[in-house]
């Protein structure tokens, strides 16, 4: 894993955000804006899947809580699909005190592991087989309309 160089180009089926730092009241508004960019680049860039990596969080207070909570549900109203990478025990711990885990599919969630960037590796292999399958789906869909002919 690597951050992506200039040249390289973007991604055209899944969005990697690295989250870090704590996660209190102070820090609330610029969680609010950074995620708002993340949903609204992966939205100008046709993706519907987002990892959240968030291994490097901590210390999360009530008021980011509810930031973090408002962007999960925004982005499950608008179709974006989260999955949320490297979870620390605290976070998720928190998360789920507060009800926050009602707006994300469990399957979605990889909290961290002792080797590094393994849940990161799943989630964006998990990213890109929901992906795959969703294009799958739309390809058996589309062929199996009304359109039929016999060689």
């Amino acid at each position: 894993m690597r951050e992506r160089p200039p040249g390289d180009p973007p991604s055209e089926g899944v969005l990697i955000i690295d989250l870090e730092g704590e996660l209190f009241f102070g820090a609330a508004p610029d969680l609010a804006q950074h995620l708002g960019a993340a949903a609204a680049r992966a939205k100008l860039q046709g993706i519907d899947y987002l990892v959240l990596r968030l291994k490097r969080v901590r210390n999360p207070d009530v008021v980011a809580l509810e930031q973090f909570e408002n962007f999960l549900r925004d982005a499950r109203a608008g179709g974006l699909t989260v999955l949320l990478a490297g979870v620390r025990a605290d976070l998720l711990d928190a998360c789920r005190r507060v009800g926050i885990m009602r707006h994300v599919n469990a399957e979605l969630v990889f909290p961290e592991e002792k080797e590094e960037h393994s849940a990161t590796l799943k989630a964006i292999r998990a990213a890109y087989g929901l992906q795959a399958h969703q294009k799958s789906d739309f390809t058996e869909e589309r062929a199996s309309g009304a359109a039929y002919y016999l060689v």
